[in-house]
């Protein structure tokens, strides 16, 4: 990814986006069924680049833009009358098991500040597919799509993963973080 001074570049748009993601979590900690409870998150729509230059679209979360609701069945939102935290703090949810800013993609290429819906111009420009005894990271595909990506480094002996609104998890396995992740096969990557 193009950087300047250390940074990665980004340019910004006027658009904002909101993204309505489940929050399989709460739905648990209810015994609900999975899709019940969403957050809703506001974002910048804007441009990373990769090193050759070729736009990455990402998003930049608004900081406090971030809100808790349930899904009722109609599908029609409906907002809680508590607050995010303190919804989240009588579901039992450590804060920390939410961080809606950043996405698997922007864990990978985007030192977790972005979220990035579709990484395939990186990994077309930045990096190519290897061995996996070669590889700095796994993506898992539906169909031809990218589901999902993982940076195969162990820290402490674990592998940290990010999926969705929820915060890093660790796991022993690379594989273990895909359990939950629709996909039909993966690929491993290193950079060029």
């Amino acid at each position: 990814m193009r950087r300047t001074d250390g940074k990665l570049d980004f340019k910004r748009t006027v658009h904002v986006n909101k993204i309505f993601e489940p929050f399989p979590e709460l739905d648990c900690k209810h015994g609900l069924p999975e899709g019940i409870f969403v957050h809703c998150s506001h974002y910048r729509l804007g441009y990373l680049f990769t090193n050759a230059g070729n736009p990455v679209t990402a998003l930049l979360a608004i900081e406090g833009a971030a809100d808790v609701g349930n899904m009722a069945s109609d599908m029609s939102r409906v907002l809680s009358e508590e607050s995010t935290a303190e919804l989240m703090e009588r579901a039992g949810v450590e804060p920390s098991h939410f961080d809606p800013v950043y996405n698997c993609f922007g864990h990978c290429f985007a030192d977790s500040k972005f979220r990035i819906p579709d990484p395939t111009p990186i990994l077309q420009d930045d990096f190519v597919e290897c061995d996996q005894a070669d590889a700095t990271l796994v993506i898992a595909f539906d169909g031809n799509s990218p589901t999902f990506g993982l940076p195969l480094k162990l820290i402490r002996g674990k592998y940290r993963a990010k999926s969705g609104v929820l915060g890093i998890e660790e796991f022993d396995h690379w594989e273990d973080a895909l359990t939950e992740v629709p996909h039909d096969y993966v690929r491993f990557y290193r950079p060029k």
